[in-house]
């Protein structure tokens, strides 16, 4: 039997009216327009294909409601619709639904409107159900299930059925389904392992649900040695499942497993059913070593400070473990490999998960791609230790501690027989050169001529540190003969700075330096990062000092090929040089500094240099010497050579 899927809807419906016995119209307040509605006791009926019903009782009843003020009539007709358009009109004994009024005298002929008494009235009515639909079955042949809708005359709303047509019941009766039982499930453990299982571990779960009932979830709860229970990884809304079950997240020890099987609510009564397996316990044993990971830094991420925190954690898994020694050792490396810092930390306690801290002080490293590793001996389930290792990736971008490197190789302070040092000698006609790096970037930089002091004891490295030993003299002078800007060079090379000439008479004059006199050429090199190297080398003015006359000349080889340079290579060559002097040749190539070569300690004689030529343009060589005899620094040009191009 279907059951009845709506309340039946109240309907109006257009009557003839009558008052008390008399006619409605004559009597104020009577409601003209229709006001009765209807409702079943049931709105599904069976029958066989022969129009008879199976249905006990075989009747059903109808109430018919007229609303206060409504006139009574009668009802004796209904009118079927089913299909698509199709109708079936059907007659029955009249019912007469009476008024929605009565007169408080009692008067049947009529009442005054004072007399008039407006309440709700209900007639119920039991109807043959083959009265109404038993030649249904054969105007819908072959149908089992009609709906259909009935208006009876007279009632404004319709009453919405269904007729099922073939269930023929038991000895007249509508056949009763039995409840669905509830589901039993089981589990299968799969394949040819046995106990204890290590890796995954295949289960199956048979549901066994009920034909009656549907699934709606079917669960294998796990339950480890602990007590921790887990019912919702392996879940599935099929009546059979089969789930790969991770034992390594286990602890080592018994897992207890259990199907839990859970049906939809019945579609009737709502009711869920339940079902569980008896608990299979399943010996689990993964030898796994703890999982060491770097906490942080993360890997990939950017360190910006100079201090570089570390943090470790031990994580243990399902198996028992030591650590020799109780330690771990962190590893810095840089993007060679090599090792730049380590750390060790020590407390690492067995068989527990923990964290562990350490740090690196990366403000004296260049910024760079570094390594971290961390590595530890582990003895797990008394196996032979094993080594566990895990590294992780930072990017530093502290500020550097690193001041730039900086070397002045002229003029430099010049070495006495009997090992004194005296300063070097200078003037408009004397060039600077130095060279600079750093672990990012130079900035700018700057040479000054400080002082005068007085000349004193020279530092054995030749520099006074910027801070002379004896008293300023005279008037004191801050003069800038140089502020270059840095080179972008990638860390840790070398960038030349080479000035040809010192012009101490220009707009700023330094005046020659006094007896006992000396002014002290003060280089500062800074970094991007602000980091400043200032290094002092103390000279004398001298603008009457005797100069070495040194000659040069340059030679060059043709060249062969057509359209290539007219000439292969240059050498310039550098004569008249004194004992043990210094000496640097500083190459052009269209008046841009392409190089340098420098020669510490240049016996008598000649000395050259030579470039090959791979285009045509226009080479240069600029000598830079100080005879270390004299302290005498003099810039020599060596000569150009042109270049062109062969037809």
């Amino acid at each position: 039997m279907i059951r009845q899927k709506h309340l039946a809807p109240l309907l109006l419906l257009t009557v003839l009216l009558g008052a008390c016995g008399g006619n409605s119209t004559s009597t104020p307040g009577i409601s003209t327009s229709s006001s009765i509605s209807v409702t079943s006791s049931k709105s599904t009926f069976n029958f066989t294909s022969a129009g008879v019903s199976t249905d006990t009782p075989a009747t059903t009843t109808y109430t018919f409601t007229n609303k206060a003020g409504g006139a009574a009539a009668t009802v004796q007709s209904a009118t079927i619709k089913y299909g698509t358009n199709q109708t079936l009109n059907v007659s029955f004994a009249g019912i007469a639904v009476p008024a929605g009024f009565s007169c408080s005298d009692g008067s049947t002929s009529g009442c005054s409107t004072a007399n008039l008494q407006f309440t709700d009235s209900t007639l119920a009515k039991l109807l043959n159900d083959a009265d109404l639909f038993s030649k249904l079955p054969s105007l819908n042949a072959g149908q089992t299930s009609i709906p259909l809708e009935v208006d009876f005359a007279g009632v404004s709303n319709p009453l919405n059925f269904t007729v099922n047509v073939g269930n023929t019941g038991v000895g007249g009766q509508t056949p009763v389904t039995p409840p669905a039982a509830s589901p039993v499930p089981v589990i299968t453990i799969n394949g040819s392992a046995t106990a204890p299982y290590s890796g995954n571990l295949n289960v199956t779960v048979s549901g066994n649900f009920d034909a009656a009932s549907s699934v709606d979830r079917l669960i294998l709860q796990t339950t480890d040695s602990t007590g921790n229970v887990d019912n919702t990884s392996y879940v599935s809304n099929q009546p059979t499942a089969t789930f790969s079950v991770d034992t390594s997240k286990f602890p080592d020890g018994n897992v207890s497993l259990k199907a839990i099987a859970i049906t939809a609510p019945d579609t009737k009564t709502g009711t869920v059913l339940r079902g569980e397996s008896a608990i299979k316990a399943v010996a689990v044993q993964n030898i796994t070593a703890p999982v060491i990971a770097l906490a942080s830094p993360t890997d990939g991420s950017t360190v910006t400070t100079t201090n570089m925190p570390v943090q470790v954690t031990v994580t243990r898994k399902n198996t028992a473990f030591s650590i020799p020694g109780n330690q771990m050792i962190v590893s810095l490396l840089d993007y060679r490999g090599q090792q730049v810092a380590t750390q060790t930390i020590t407390g690492v306690q067995d068989n527990v998960s923990g964290t562990y801290t350490t740090s690196f002080d990366v403000g004296g490293l260049p910024a760079d791609i570094y390594t971290l590793s961390v590595k530890t001996s582990v003895l797990v389930a008394g196996t032979a230790p094993q080594t566990v290792t895990t590294i992780g990736h930072v990017t530093t971008k502290s500020v550097s501690l690193n001041p730039p490197a900086s070397i002045v190789r002229f003029p430099i302070a010049i070495t006495k027989a009997d090992g004194s040092r005296s300063p070097a000698f200078v003037d408009s006609g004397s060039g600077f050169l130095a060279t600079v790096s750093d672990n990012l970037s130079i900035q700018y930089v700057e040479a000054r001529i400080v002082g005068p002091y007085a000349v004193g004891n020279i530092e054995p490295d030749g520099t006074k540190q910027c801070q002379s030993s004896g008293t300023p003299l005279g008037t004191q002078v801050n003069v800038l003969l140089l502020n270059v800007p840095g080179a972008a060079l990638l860390p840790y090379q070398t960038q030349d700075v080479f000035v040809a000439n010192l012009d101490i008479d220009g707009s700023t004059y330094v005046p020659d330096s006094l007896p006992g006199q000396r002014y002290d050429l003060r280089v500062t090199v800074a970094d991007n990062e602000g980091n400043r190297n200032i290094q002092c080398v103390p000279v004398v003015i001298q603008r009457n000092s005797p100069r070495p006359i040194y000659t040069t000349s340059t030679s060059t080889t043709p060249g062969t090929l057509a359209k290539g340079p007219t000439f292969s290579s240059g050498t310039w060559t550098l004569g008249s040089v004194s004992n043990n002097s210094r000496v640097a040749a500083v190459l052009y190539t269209n008046g841009v500094q392409n190089g340098t070569s420098f020669f510490s300690s240049v016996q008598a004689g000649t000395i050259s240099v030579s470039q090959n030529f791979a285009a045509s343009g226009t080479y240069e060589v600029k000598w830079l010497v100080e005879d270390m005899g004299t302290g005498v620094v003099t810039t020599v040009r060596g000569g150009t050579i042109n270049v062109g191009t062969n037809p």
